[in-house]
């Protein structure tokens, strides 16, 4: 946090807000931090929210961005994803087994499905 905030310039530093935390879980279960809850409760809908998913945990990271595309009230919320999508692949790109078990055809679901809630998604492998 404190080499990111380095680099904002003084003037935006009061309209910038970072959650750099684990995510530990996306559904309902209790837990000491759950990212989705943040969003909903410190964004507003003119607020302009990019949500940057690169975590290395596919089901995790799958089930976040599913969530968001799912939820009318998230979506309206987030702006923007950056997602880097594992998925299965042949040769595999050596991630060293943190490939999940998803296919090119489901990330591509999944960013059709975002952009039909009018979230711009974008995913890199």
């Amino acid at each position: 946090p404190g080499e990111y905030w380095s680099r904002v310039p003084a003037s935006m530093k009061a309209i910038f807000s970072l959650f750099n935390e684990p995510v530990l879980r996306t559904g309902p279960q209790p837990a000491d931090y759950n990212v989705l809850d943040v969003l909903r409760h410190a964004a507003r809908p003119h607020d302009f929210v990019v949500f940057k998913v690169d975590f290395d945990t596919p089901e995790l990271e799958v089930g976040l961005v599913r969530v968001i595309a799912k939820s009318r009230a998230l979506s309206l919320l987030v702006d923007e994803v950056l997602f880097e999508y594992h998925f299965a692949t042949r040769p595999n790109f050596g991630w060293g087994g943190t490939e999940g078990k998803s296919t090119v055809d489901d990330a591509l679901q999944l960013m059709s499905e975002l952009r039909a809630a009018g979230v711009r998604s974008h995913f890199w492998i």
